[in-house]
C-alpha cells in the first residue's frame, strides 16, 4: 500500500495590541507562557464558501493545456500549470476574489497524475497586493502529495485579503513547475465555534493512512463521532479532541475519533472507509 501522510496544523492565533514598550514586553511574555502551556486563544466562528465564479485568475507562465482559469472551473479533471521546461524559476498562480474577505482556509485539489507529485513544495498565500511576494503564508508548504488529494491551508482570519496565491519552490521540490486541479476559498465568519481547545498553529502533526477500506473496531476507546468532509478535517478534529490519537472516516463522511495508538488498532474491512493514526502530534 502506498504510504500516505496528512500534515495538518492547529488553527489559532494571538490578538496583540501594544500601547507601550512595557505592554509589548508583557504580552510577548504572555505568548511565551501560552506556548509553553501548549494553549492559545481560539477564534470562534465558521467557514463559509466564497464564490469564485467569474473571478479573475493569472499565473506566472502557462503550459500548452493549462490556463489559470482551469483551477476554478469546478472540474477536478482539468488543471492549471506553469511552463514545464524549467524556464519559470518562481512559478505562481493567483486568484482575485474581487473584494476583500477574512479568508479562513484555502482548499486545493492536487492534479490527478499517477506516479507524479506536482504539488510538493507548493504553499498557499493571501494578501491585498497583486504581488504574490507580499502575500502572507497560510499553513505550511506541502511536503508530499498523492494524485487527487485535497489539501487544506488554514489562514490567519484576522487579516483581510483580496488575492489568493499558490507559490512553488522548484529548487527543492519534485518537478519544475506548478500544477493543481482545483482551488476553493472559504471566509471565516466570527460567531459560531468550529474548533475548541486549540494549540499553537506552528506545531504541526502528521497522520498516516494505516488501512484503506477499513474501520477501527475498538469500540471501548471511541471518544466522539463528528461530521467531517475530508480526512484533513477529521485530523483537525482529532488534534483538538483531548486524548485523540487516531480516527476513521466512513461513508457519509462520519469521522470517529479514538484514543488508541496505531500499534493497538484493530481494523475491519469496510469499503470506502479509511483509518488514520497520528505519528507526530506536537
Amino acid at each position: 500500500m502506498e504510504d500516505k501522510l496528512l500534515l495538518v496544523e492547529r488553527y489559532c492565533h494571538f490578538t496583540l495590541s501594544f500601547d507601550s514598550v512595557e505592554t509589548m514586553v508583557f504580552q510577548w511574555l504572555l505568548v511565551l507562557a501560552l506556548i509553553l502551556a501548549d494553549r492559545c486563544q481560539c477564534v470562534p466562528g465558521r467557514f463559509t464558501a466564497i464564490s469564485v465564479s467569474g473571478s479573475s485568475t493569472s499565473q506566472s507562465s502557462t503550459c500548452e493545456e493549462g490556463c489559470a482559469a482551469y483551477a476554478v472551473d469546478g472540474l477536478s479533471d482539468t488543471f492549471q500549470c506553469s511552463r514545464p521546461d524549467g524556464s519559470d524559476k518562481n512559478p505562481w498562480w493567483r486568484l482575485d476574489l474581487l473584494a476583500s474577505y477574512n479568508v479562513g482556509q484555502i482548499k486545493v485539489t492536487s492534479r490527478y497524475s499517477p506516479g507524479r507529485d506536482y504539488f510538493a513544495g507548493t504553499e498557499a498565500r493571501t494578501g491585498l497586493s497583486t504581488l504574490v511576494s507580499f502575500h502572507n503564508r497560510c499553513g505550511s508548504p506541502v511536503s508530499s502529495s498523492y494524485p487527487g488529494e485535497v489539501h487544506v491551508f488554514l489562514c490567519d482570519s484576522s487579516e483581510e485579503a483580496r488575492f489568493v496565491s499558490l507559490v512553488k519552490d522548484v529548487s527543492t521540490s519534485n518537478g519544475t513547475f506548478l500544477s493543481v486541479a482545483e482551488v476553493t476559498v472559504d471566509m471565516f465568519e466570527p460567531g459560531k465555534p468550529v474548533i475548541k481547545d486549540c494549540r499553537p498553529a506552528w506545531k504541526p502533526a502528521t497522520f498516516r493512512l494505516l488501512h484503506q477500506d477499513g474501520l477501527i473496531s475498538n469500540p471501548s476507546q471511541l471518544l466522539a463521532t463528528v461530521a467531517a468532509g475530508t480526512p484533513q478535517f477529521c485530523a483537525l478534529r482529532c488534534l483538538n479532541k483531548a486524548g485523540c490519537l487516531s480516527f476513521d472516516i466512513a461513508p457519509g463522511k462520519q469521522c470517529r475519533l479514538y484514543n488508541i495508538h496505531s500499534a493497538d488498532i484493530n481494523a475491519v474491512r469496510n469499503s470506502d472507509s479509511a483509518v488514520y493514526a497520528c505519528l507526530f502530534c506536537g
